[in-house]
């Protein structure tokens, strides 16, 4: 893979260092002045120490892979350019000064409308447009593709061994929509990569009160987000296997055997609340079977196979590593 572009430098006239640098800032009080690029190398060099850390979420995959490693490389170049546009639009905002992001990519009804409005979402675009132009030109990286009802900020590609084209996402998030990749309406298990390049929320109320890197209460929600969203998926996952065990209950004349155990089944599957229930998900995993090998002689259920919960726990757990 070749070597990514820089975003152009900076048009503006370099304005002097003021005392009012912000305290919670990564960066010294020249670096106000510094474009993207000169922000990227900054804000990357500090990337090991205690002030910079890495701000990607990755959910996808759980394992190794082949490719892993280029993906990973390159959903950290988005992350890097990400800390960058986040830290220079907050300077923006703090300084006063919206002409800094400017000239870094973003779009003129983008910029216009972020000047006339700044709040999260504006932002938000604003701040694409900057990493957008961040990979510009670079292979393997395609910004705003439609994918089923959804369109990722960004989907990765990579050609593995075999000459086989393998795809991966990476969306730009605020701290508090931390785990929105996940909810979008697009097939995630088509992904051998899927991962979030997070900065943190700022607060439109006290713009100078807020952070450069992520708080502890930013950290919380993102730790937070994989979970939340995989209790909701199991929680319909659930929903699912209940009304199969309900339908099934309700057949006894049809097979009796199958019927009472069922109704066995559904006892223990309502004691289940979350993931965390292991030994309650077990045992209902093993009534389930019992439930599974009655059915098989019913004519009404013939070949009709049941999702062991087990199997239910499993995708959930691969899907986001748990």
């Amino acid at each position: 893979m070749r070597e990514l572009p820089t975003l152009r430098p900076h048009k503006l006239p370099v304005p002097t260092p003021v005392r009012s640098t912000p305290q919670n800032s990564p960066v010294t009080a020249l670096a106000h002045a510094h474009p993207i690029a000169q922000l990227q190398k900054v804000l990357g060099n500090q990337a090991t120490g205690a002030i910079m850390q890495r701000q990607k979420k990755r959910f996808r995959p759980k394992e190794d892979h082949a490719n892993l490693a280029t993906f990973e490389q390159m959903a950290d170049k988005l992350d890097s350019l990400t800390t960058a546009a986040h830290t220079l639009t907050l300077q923006a905002l703090q300084t006063d000064n919206p002409g800094l992001v400017k000239d870094e990519g973003v779009t003129t009804g983008h910029y216009t409308n972020w000047l006339n409005n700044p709040n999260a979402m504006t932002t938000g675009y604003v701040i694409e447009d900057m990493v957008t132009q961040g990979v510009s030109g670079a292979a393997g990286y395609s910004a705003q593709e439609t994918h089923g009802n959804a369109r990722p900020d960004f989907v990765l590609r990579v050609q593995d061994q075999l000459g086989v084209i393998r795809a991966g996402v990476v969306d730009i998030t605020s701290s508090k929509e931390a785990g929105h990749v996940l909810q979008k309406d697009f097939n995630l298990a088509n992904y051998a990569y899927v991962a979030e390049a997070i900065y943190p929320s700022i607060n439109f109320s006290n713009v100078k009160a807020s952070n450069f890197t992520l708080s502890a209460e930013d950290e919380e929600l993102i730790q937070n987000a994989r979970m939340r969203r995989a209790r909701e998926t199991f929680a319909a996952q659930m929903g699912f296997l209940k009304q199969q065990l309900d339908l099934l209950y309700n057949q006894s004349f049809l097979n009796k055997e199958a019927s009472q155990k069922a109704g066995i089944a559904r006892a223990w599957l309502a004691k289940i609340k979350t993931t965390e229930d292991t030994e309650l998900i077990h045992t209902a995993d093993q009534a389930i079977l019992e439930v599974r090998a009655a059915a098989k002689t019913s004519i009404f259920t013939n070949g009709y196979v049941f999702p062991l919960i087990h199997e239910i726990i499993a995708g959930i757990k691969a899907r986001y590593e748990l």
